[in-house]
């Protein structure tokens, strides 16, 4: 990677050659070549790569260390290299091939410049690279010596031949979940094994994870010494590892394990999308913002949403909420895609255990099923005896295998023949056998296919710590709520206990003692807490149960489908008595950040699954309720400045360079989405802007977003979802692209035809509009699109809000079109109001207004330049002229029924649809 003089950095890693097959490669067919670049860099060709070689060979070495221990980088030693081909390059080294004279293996050797390099950070680096020395594991890259000449430090290391996951990436393009969940597996064992011995990587990618022709996952390229100090000189090689990079480094915090853990989600992202995330951001100054400010980066599309759980674990901002290597080894992702790829995990050699040890694991002890009337594999007992004894080796090929098999002792191919324990499955070369452990111990063997209960009884005791901890800190963090953590018994809305179907269902699906113990504890936990939190944190226990569902294997039953429905009813009426209690509701509006966005994301699941219409009783009919849970929805996302997860999207390409149309708040691009053309409304809120005017927009986006999302009809603009991707630092709301422009434009190409069969298109989207108790607030021909089939759309709810004023939801905003407003928003004392407040009403003469300027081509009171003349008019209560010969007389009269002076004498849009159909019928 490297750093234009622009700025804007050029996605190139280093290219590693390799001419070896690839046969029984993960990522290669077998026989096929690598088309990797095969040439030296240009600076080293002819004599100049000649006398680094001979300099190199009469340098390095694997030999002891130096006599003097501060300057470590000197070391000479016996052992002869001899230089060979190049490999590739990076920002501080070269890579070159390299045959160790001794044994006749190849091995890659790094040669890394010591230019602008002090002494003691040479012998830092040289240090560092003493400790991997000391690392072995089948997942860490060898590191096997270490010598210096005048001008480089150079690293031995093992060679692996089928380069990095990068380059598979170009070569094959991206990976699915399977593939990738196989790699993650192999690098999580990399960094548990790493962190147990107390180093963090600090480099993560998939141009660090190397490929052995066998299709090994290692991991590569320790380089923390040289990205701190290249953080601290702004050098263009970190900012390349941006993407990668956890906040808190960013943040020049101390990297901890933790921050590998971040590395391995962006990781993950770049194989399953070909780019790591934010790669569409090409300042390294904003890409560390984004990186800091957002609460996680973009998750690929249409990832699972096991894959989506694993990432979210990854990336929690709060290093010391992030799970670990070790804990991620567990995650059921990884555990999921396992069952696919047997060839690829370390310690399953279950097809070659003995046939008794096979009839084990097929018959479970009775005393560990589960009832007859569910459907769940009976994991075999571990109480069963099994003797411990020697191993039983018999000598054997492996031939006939399609896949290499690897000795269990030095994790190398197995050429041609081997020993196998008849007893346990293990494979070794001869020689590797004498130094295996003497104990064959079966039981340990059999534990991955043992016991799904010990493992669900586990799983669910770490995570309900967690998730009591959690619970508690968020509790903590809303003080303004006045919480106690313990209700009063005789509440009635505490008798309502989230998910208690699901836990009764998976407790009567277990005999296992542990298990239910676990799950009476989460139990007793969920109910201790009062309403408002059990409705918070209801998602969190769901998710949960439901991955304990899997374990047991039921996740897919009919019986836990109709027990999850129950307690979908049961939180929609919990939803309910919250509404129905004053006390609640407040309290729900007291959470602040991660709280309130659970319970905005359960609300807006409730409303979409339509539960409240099976809870309504004799005092609210569903509508009502419905409409009070909207209200909530709203009120709660304004003052917490947070959407519904739902809302947003990602994929939107091809976004235009420059806005189509500009609007007072927003500018419209247009873009693709799902292969079709989508207008982005850019609004001008930047993520950056803390001050009064930015809390308002962002109030403003969210109510408009949270109204229009649920609006469905022929005759309003559809809502898309909203875009945080196509303009960094800015949000954007989606919607289908209108061709065709505005009503107006419409209109002008098309001699203004059919005038009034486009009024009362307009008038049934209005009247729809009101019936789900939405104020338009701004109607008028600049706001009205055309579709494709050249029917009208609404757009444009800027100003809208709902129509009661007691919910504290309408609108106060002053702004809008002043030709096109009632008297009463002009000045509402002059109606014989007291505040100023949009309703159905001032829609109705905003509509009489529309029906003038479509009618005429030109906006109420085009005669007159002043808005302030215009507004003085109004209030005098004059109206514009009627034109000639452009409005018929039945029209006419309609426009005069809805522009009345006083609010309560104009018309309802219902009368209004019901007027126009009448006259079109005749």
């Amino acid at each position: 990677m490297s750093l234009t003089a622009s700025g804007r950095r050029d996605w190139q890693e280093v290219e590693v050659a390799a001419d070896t097959p690839s046969k029984g490669s993960l990522f290669m067919p077998g026989g096929q070549r690598s088309h990797r670049r095969e040439r030296f860099p240009s600076d080293v060709e002819g004599d100049r790569y000649q006398q680094l070689r001979s300099r190199f060979e009469s340098s390095v070495d694997l030999g002891d260390p130096p006599r003097d221990k501060s300057d470590i980088g000197s070391r000479k030693a016996p052992t002869h290299l001899q230089l060979g081909d190049f490999l590739g390059r990076g920002q501080f080294f070269a890579v070159y091939r390299a045959l160790n004279l001794n044994t006749g293996h190849s091995v890659a050797v790094k040669r890394i410049s010591l230019d602008n390099l002090e002494k003691e950070e040479v012998n830092q680096l040289a240090r560092e690279v003493d400790l991997v020395m000391k690392l072995s594991h089948p997942c860490i890259l060898k590191y096997e010596g270490m010598a210096r000449d005048n001008d480089a430090l150079s690293i031995v290391q093992e060679y692996a031949e089928n380069g990095t996951l990068h380059q598979a990436l170009k070569a094959f393009g991206k990976l699915n979940e399977r593939v990738v969940a196989t790699c993650v597996i192999k690098v999580l064992e990399g960094l548990h094994y790493l962190h147990s011995n107390d180093v963090v990587h600090c480099n993560l990618k998939a141009a660090n994870i190397l490929t052995t022709k066998s299709g090994h996952v290692k991991l590569s390229d320790f380089g923390f010494s040289l990205h701190i100090r290249a953080l601290e000189r702004g050098n263009s090689e970190f900012v390349g590892a941006l993407n990668w990079t956890a906040p808190e480094i960013i943040e020049l915090k101390r990297a901890s394990p933790k921050s590998d853990i971040w590395s391995l989600a962006c990781t993950v992202v770049e194989l399953l999308t070909g780019r790591p995330p934010y790669a569409n951001i090409n300042d390294g100054a904003s890409l560390m913002s984004r990186i800091v400010e957002d609460d996680m980066p973009p998750f690929p599309d249409n990832c699972s949403l096991l894959l989506e759980d694993f990432l979210k674990q990854c990336f929690n901002k709060d290093p010391t909420k992030r799970a670990s290597a070790e804990l991620l080894r567990q995650h059921e992702w990884l555990k999921k895609d396992w069952g696919a790829h047997h060839d690829d995990r370390q310690d399953d050699s279950h097809v070659l255990l003995r046939p008794d040890a096979v009839q084990l694991v097929a018959q479970p002890d009775a005393a560990e099923t589960c009832p007859p009337c569910i459907s769940v594999s009976s994991p075999p007992s571990l109480n069963t005896e099994i003797p411990f004894r020697g191993h039983s080796f018999v000598k054997t090929t492996f031939r006939l295998f399609s896949q290499p098999m690897v000795c269990r002792g030095c994790s190398l191919d197995i050429k041609k023949s081997a020993v196998l324990c008849e007893q346990c499955g293990f494979i070794l070369h001869s020689k590797c056998a004498r130094k295996a452990s003497p104990t064959c111990d079966l039981r340990a063997r059999l534990l991955p296919y043992a016991d799904p209960c010990r493992e669900a009884s586990t799983q669910l005791t770490q995570w309900q710590r967690i998730f009591e901890a959690q619970t508690k800190e968020q509790i903590a963090a809303c003080p303004d709520m006045d919480d106690e953590l313990i209700m009063n018994s005789s509440s009635e809305s505490a008798k309502i206990n989230v998910y208690a179907h699901l836990l009764l269902f998976l407790s009567d699906s277990t005999q296992d003692t542990r298990l239910r113990v676990a799950l009476g504890s989460v139990a007793t936990f969920v109910t201790s807490l009062d309403p408002v939190w059990s409705f918070v944190q209801s998602a969190q226990v769901r998710i949960q149960l439901l991955r304990i569902s899997s374990i047991l294997s039921i996740s897919d039953g009919e019986q836990l489908r109709t027990v999850v429905a129950k307690d979908e009813s049961a939180l929609g009426m919990l939803l309910h008595r919250i509404l129905g209690t004053e006390r609640e509701k407040k309290r729900l509006l007291g959470l602040k950040e991660e709280s309130a966005q659970c319970a905005i994301d359960v609300i807006q699941d409730i409303l979409d699954k339509n539960l409240l219409y099976d809870v309504a009783d004799a005092s609210i009919d569903s509508e009502t309720l419905i409409t009070k849970a909207r209200r909530l929805l709203v009120k709660l996302s304004e003052a917490s400045d947070t959407l519904p997860a739902s809302l947003f999207i990602r994929g939107i390409l091809q976004v235009d360079k420059e806005a189509t149309f500009g609007g007072a708040f927003g500018d419209i691009y247009r873009a693709s989405y799902k292969g079709r053309h989508v207008a982005l409304k850019r609004m001008r809120v930047h993520v950056f802007q803390r001050n009064s005017d930015w809390h308002k927009l962002r109030r403003r986006l969210c109510r408009e977003a949270l109204l229009w999302q649920r609006l469905q009809n022929p005759f309003v603009l559809p809502f898309t979802g909203i875009d945080t991707e196509s303009f960094p630092s800015f949000l954007c709301l989606v919607s289908p692209w209108m061709k065709h422009g505005t009503i107006l434009k419409h209109l002008a190409e098309n001699g203004n035809a059919n005038v009034e069969q486009k009024l009362s298109e307009i008038a049934k989207g209005l009247l729809y509009l009101h019936s789900q108790d939405v104020v338009h607030g701004d109607l008028r021909g600049s706001n009205i699109l055309v579709d494709d089939n050249w029917q009208v759309r609404l757009a444009d709810f800027g100003l809208a809000g709902f129509s009661d004023a007691t919910v504290g939801t309408q609108t106060s905003h002053r702004g809008g079109s002043v030709r096109w407003m009632s008297p009463e928003l002009h000045w509402p004392q002059s109606c014989g109001l007291d505040s100023f407040r949009r309703t159905f009403a001032s829609d109705a003469y905003s509509f009489a207004c529309v029906c003038l300027e479509l009618s005429q081509g030109k906006p109420p009171f085009f005669e007159i330049k002043e808005d302030m003349a215009v507004v003085l008019r109004v209030l005098a209560k004059e109206r514009p002229a009627r034109p000639e010969d452009h409005v018929s007389d039945s029209m006419w009269g309609i426009m005069q029924q809805c522009w009345a002076h006083d609010p309560a004498q104009r018309r309802s849009m219902a009368w209004v649809v019901e007027m126009m159909q009448e006259t079109m019928s005749i």
